[in-house]
């Protein structure tokens, strides 16, 4: 469970992180904390769902899978947020 879980959670949040444009820096956190943390408990609620100790099982297993995209998803929108920032402040002259 814990490799393919991990395998899906940079999935979505490399498709996440992608379709989504922050525009505060509240923003950026906002997305990297809730995003995983939902995708978290949907797959504690599907695989979970049989018992309290399968979810457990299934919540130890998704932790570091958890912990890795939110890392990733607030290094990707932080970049893109910088990105936007510098393009607002400083237009390109054609």
């Amino acid at each position: 469970m814990a490799t393919p879980s991990f395998i899906l959670f940079a999935l979505i949040t490399l498709i996440v992180s992608n379709e989504v444009n922050p525009k505060t820096k509240s923003q950026t956190w906002s997305y990297s904390i809730f995003v995983p943390l939902a995708m978290l408990l949907v797959t504690i609620g599907i695989f979970g769902s049989s018992s309290q100790f399968a979810m457990g099982i299934v919540a130890g297993e998704c932790t570091i899978s958890t912990l890795f995209s939110m890392g990733l998803m607030y290094y990707r929108l932080n970049k893109k947020f910088k990105n936007q920032t510098q393009e607002a402040e400083s237009p390109q002259e054609k």
